[in-house]
């Protein structure tokens, strides 16, 4: 059980992580950016702009001789934010292999950290997003829809999706793409060293994704702060289960 002064230690730990846990600091910086941009055109244009949201796969030697990145660290061959082509992802138990419609290879945004993705470390498993192309509109309606879909794009109104502009290898009918954080994959690490790197975040870019990563995972619902607060008072005398002591084996006893 709690006692007064637990509760007061507590209650100022949960109030030092509440901007950093579930605040909306970073997605609110984002829109104030975007927002001193006089419109989608201005905005599709700076994050088209070469080097904006992504750069060309950063490779590690280069890294290194750039004094970028230690000498003495661990060779990485994926990055957190990557942009890659891959038939090793799996969602619901089912390979993600090309979209029929388009004969696209299924593109994904490597989610995991990346010090989680070097070959050997405990993880086994990496998190993908799907990575969604936008084509040109062959219809009047079309355009209309897709006008009102890149200005919310692009003005971050919509958290579940980031925009990032066409990429390398995308057919000439693409004019950008969507991460979407509603279309989780799985894939095994060593299958991803086989995996086609397309493009790696920008510094910019990183942290846009890293915030609505963030934000799309552990999102507080509105009245959830105060709920849970409540009934921390309300539970105060609950204890999780103590796990019973296992007997000792006949003829180990001292």
């Amino acid at each position: 059980m709690t006692t007064p002064d637990s509760d007061s230690l507590l209650n100022q730990l949960e109030a030092a992580l509440r901007p950093h846990a579930h605040g909306m600091q970073a997605l609110d910086a984002i829109r104030e950016f975007v927002g001193k941009l006089s419109n989608t055109k201005a905005r599709a244009d700076l994050l088209n702009s070469a080097g904006a949201l992504v750069t060309r796969p950063i490779d590690c030697a280069e890294a290194k001789e750039l004094e970028g990145y230690p000498n003495d660290a661990d060779t990485f061959h994926l990055l957190a934010g990557d942009v890659i082509s891959s038939e090793a992802a799996f969602t619901l138990g089912e390979r993600l292999t090309e979209d029929g419609a388009d004969a696209l290879q299924p593109k994904f945004i490597v989610a995991t950290a990346t010090c989680d993705l070097i070959p050997g470390r405990k993880r086994s498993k990496a998190l993908l997003l799907e990575v969604h192309s936008i084509f040109k509109p062959t219809t009047p309606e079309q355009g209309a829809q897709l006008k009102k879909q890149l200005g919310a794009l692009l003005s971050f109104r919509e958290r579940h999706y980031m925009y990032l502009p066409p990429l390398p290898g995308d057919p000439e009918n693409v004019i950008a793409n969507i991460v979407s954080f509603d279309d989780f994959a799985i894939a095994r690490i060593e299958d991803l060293l086989l995996a086609r790197r397309i493009a790696s975040l920008s510094a910019p870019g990183w942290r846009i994704f890293a915030a609505l990563l963030r934000m799309n995972l552990t999102r507080e619902g509105e009245f959830e702060a105060d709920m849970r607060t409540r009934l921390n008072t309300h539970y105060s005398g609950y204890t999780a289960a103590v796990a019973p002591v296992a007997p000792e084996p006949p003829g180990l006893k001292a």
